[in-house]
């Protein structure tokens, strides 16, 4: 407010930040699909490398002096994030009812457009 005169609470911050990344997330999305070939951000760009699973092959994940993860950990972790965030969990793309919400229907329609929004 000091600096734009403009008066911001909390929630405006938070909803500011949650369009960006929404926004973000949708150019990301139509990039990977020139550029990769492929709608599902879920299974291409939201992967986390493969040694993260496979290093310390004597220890467990999570077990003490190994930072090896398990899979279906990771899978459940996404689904979390990927509800919070409002994006679909099949393919991670922010949903048609989570644009509208933030202002964003107009990207829901360049995404529905180009295939990448059911419905």
């Amino acid at each position: 407010t000091a600096v734009t005169g403009e008066k911001w609470t909390r929630e405006d911050v938070d909803k500011a930040c949650e369009r960006v990344a929404n926004m973000l997330r949708v150019i990301t999305a139509m990039s990977f699909q020139i550029h990769e070939k492929t709608n599902n951000l879920r299974n291409t760009h939201d992967r986390p490398t493969e040694w993260v699973f496979t290093k310390d092959p004597d220890l467990k994940p999570f077990e003490e002096g190994t930072d090896k993860m398990d899979r279906d950990d990771v899978e459940l972790a996404l689904d979390m994030f990927y509800e919070e965030m409002g994006w679909d969990k099949k393919t991670g793309i922010p949903t048609k009812a989570t644009l509208e919400k933030l202002g964003l229907g107009y990207m829901a329609e360049d995404l529905k457009a180009i295939g990448l929004l059911p419905g």
